[in-house]
């Protein structure tokens, strides 16, 4: 991935973030896919921005998915990204600002980046790891447990007993049976436009 990312690194983090959250690793994924078109996160800021998208969710700054947008554009962008994230509450101050956009005008895009991981993270980080130390949390994360488990089960027995194939053979019959139906339909049509 752009990213410099595997589809392997992501499901790893996927997984960690959902062990420390409430998260789905289905809408961590999610938000990671969104993260990814953004050619300025990469590397361990990408598991930052990740993370903190997590945390941004916890404390009520719209969907993982939506807080990973947000951080995308922040450091892609920042200084229409920063705007954006004050909407959502997340404030710099003007010297955090111009600190920022110093560092990005004289090519030290890195040191931005770090200081706007470190600025959301010093507002919001820790959010999601709390939320799930609750009691809600600890239920959500058994939830999401037994969910992987089933899914895993799921998978793993229709492979072995070929239910895939099995199920594509009966929508093909079921598909011969609706034209078979509709020819037959067409036909008795036909007879009583004759009558």
């Amino acid at each position: 991935f752009a990213a410099g990312k595997t589809a392997d690194d992501i499901e790893d983090l996927a997984a960690a973030i959902r062990k420390t959250s409430t998260a789905t690793e289905g809408a961590v994924r999610d938000a990671a896919a969104k993260l990814l078109t953004f050619k300025a996160v990469s590397g361990e800021a990408f598991d930052s921005a990740l993370r903190l998208s997590q945390d941004l969710a916890a404390v009520g700054f719209g969907s993982v998915t939506s807080a990973a947008v947000m951080m995308g554009k922040a450091i892609e962008d920042p200084e229409r990204g920063l705007l954006a994230l004050r909407r959502a509450g997340v404030t710099f101050s003007e010297a955090q600002k111009n600190v920022i956009k110093d560092l990005i005008e004289t090519g030290r895009r890195a040191e931005a980046v770090q200081l706007i991981l470190k600025g959301v993270s010093d507002q919001v980080g820790g959010a999601a790891s709390m939320q799930a130390k609750t009691l809600a949390g600890a239920y959500n994360q058994l939830s999401e447990s037994i969910n992987n488990l089933l899914e895993r089960w799921g998978a793993t027995i229709a492979k072995s007993l070929g239910l895939d194939a099995t199920v594509r053979a009966r929508a093909e019959a079921i598909d011969r049976q609706n034209k078979a139906a509709e020819h037959a339909a067409v036909s008795a049509e036909e007879l009583l436009d004759t009558q």
